[in-house]
């Protein structure tokens, strides 16, 4: 058996469908179908898998850290929200716009408004 906090995140990730075929069937799943299923971005030849890696590293690096680690955040925090409460709330309760004084965010909105590259 796979450990609950495991077969959760396999069941978030992929559908409890998918999940289910996965865990009860020992279902192995290609990545086409994975990809249709909503669980895989892109699939890629073999060839291509370095250079497409690398590629998104870029993307990711060039990107602002602080925003990314409140976007993550802002994504647990969703998978969080219980029947009756709504993500707004989940959200709102937090320190949601706490970046808006920071140094990344004016280089972000100057980068935008001059059309450039932001340097973070």
């Amino acid at each position: 058996p796979m450990a609950p906090r495991e077969a959760a995140l396999v069941m978030r990730a992929a559908g409890e469908l998918t999940a289910r075929e996965m865990l009860l069937s020992a279902g192995v799943l290609d990545a086409p179908t994975m990809q249709q299923r909503g669980f895989l971005n892109r699939v890629l030849a073999d060839s291509d898998v370095a250079a497409e890696a690398l590629a998104t590293a870029r993307r990711v690096a060039a990107l602002a850290p602080h925003a990314a680690r409140q976007n993550k955040q802002c994504f647990r925090a969703l998978a969080q929200v219980l029947p009756g409460q709504t993500a707004i709330d989940l959200i709102a309760t937090g320190s949601a716009y706490g970046y808006a004084d920071s140094a990344e965010h004016r280089e972000g909105v100057a980068a935008f408004i001059e059309k450039r590259v932001p340097q973070f």
